[in-house]
């Protein structure tokens, strides 16, 4: 093998070493950028799904201002006459407001009235029997010693969780004695959830994952566990506490990784297109182990001559490589 061509192999070789260093650098940089983006983006999108629920309770609170801050609730609460109910809880009311229940407890913690509707908001039916105990059960909710105290959150029932606001049962002008506690909520049921990933264009899966699969960190109200599932899938998850600060439920969202498929997309056309000019013919004027230094191009052509230098130019004329023809 002549000087020459150990020369072309060994600079040959180099370049291909070197855009190949390059390449799966500048590959992995970005993938690793990708995936810190993705992951930040998901965090955003579970904070997200996280502030709509918050809305719903939000929102639930104001109806539940409204109604209990109401002279005829507040002499319900005081008489238990049937024409309160008859009036304004009948011809479909909840179904009109979008409410899944409503429960009247007097001053002394006692249920006095409820009404719901099914888990698939689509007619009235009894309120979850485990949801009235829960109720009964917690001080906070049915007992109001003070008439700006209020109580919104969640609650966890074997059927599903529920959004739930309570006020206390005062008169028209916000005045007590408080003469008792205004409940209403709304079911967190596959139907509902629906609606809220509807809403927020949103992956959203509200899931009884236990409390150790989030890790010691997971615990903390405010703590977002990122998971990569794949390459096509990215996972966020939060903890949902209830009214009494416990640990009730995982927020999941899934996002798709549509920034990392992109570049995966981008670096194998790049690298497929590198390879077919690596073993192209036009590759012979730079620097491939099958060229020989060409003088008038200042480029490679092939040892085997296959490429000629043209006889009409005295400096010669690399087509191969698309240079300018020198006159």
């Amino acid at each position: 093998m002549t000087l020459r061509a150990k020369t072309v192999y060994i600079f040959s070789a180099a370049m291909c070493f070197l855009v190949g260093v390059v390449f799966f650098l500048t590959d992995h940089i970005l993938r690793q950028r990708s995936e810190m983006i993705e992951q930040q983006l998901v965090r955003d999108d579970v904070n997200h799904a996280r502030d709509a629920l918050f809305d719903e309770v939000a929102s639930i609170d104001i109806f539940t201002v409204d109604w209990s801050a109401w002279d005829e609730t507040y002499a319900f609460a005081r008489t238990r006459t049937p024409e309160f109910v008859e009036r304004n809880l009948s011809h479909g009311e909840l179904l009109k407001q979008r409410k899944s229940f409503v429960v009247f407890a007097d001053v002394s913690g006692a249920i006095i009235y409820s009404q719901g509707l099914t888990l698939s908001y689509d007619g009235e039916a009894p309120v979850l029997e485990s949801l009235l105990k829960a109720i009964a059960s917690t001080d906070v909710l049915v007992r109001h010693n003070d008439i700006e105290s209020a109580v919104n959150g969640i609650v966890a029932v074997p059927e599903c969780l529920v959004l739930i606001t309570s006020r206390p049962i005062l008169t028209g002008d916000y005045k007590g004695p408080v003469a008792g506690a205004f409940i209403v909520g709304k079911y967190l049921s596959p139907t509902h959830i629906n609606v809220l990933a509807r809403q927020t264009h949103l992956s959203i899966a509200i899931d009884n994952i236990s409390v150790a699969a989030l890790g010691p960190e997971g615990q903390a109200p405010e703590y977002i566990d990122v998971q990569v599932d794949g390459p096509n899938q990215i996972t966020g998850r939060t903890l949902l506490m209830d009214i009494n600060g416990r640990p009730c439920a995982v927020l999941s969202v899934r996002a798709p990784r549509v920034l990392y498929s992109s570049i995966f997309t981008a670096c194998s056309i790049l690298w497929e297109l590198f390879l077919l000019w690596r073993y192209s013919p036009a590759s012979s004027c730079f620097c491939l182990p099958s060229g020989s230094f060409c003088r008038g191009c200042r480029g490679y052509l092939p040892l085997s001559e296959e490429f000629n230098r043209p006889k009409s130019s005295p400096t010669g004329l690399c087509l191969a490589a698309g240079m300018k023809l020198r006159l």
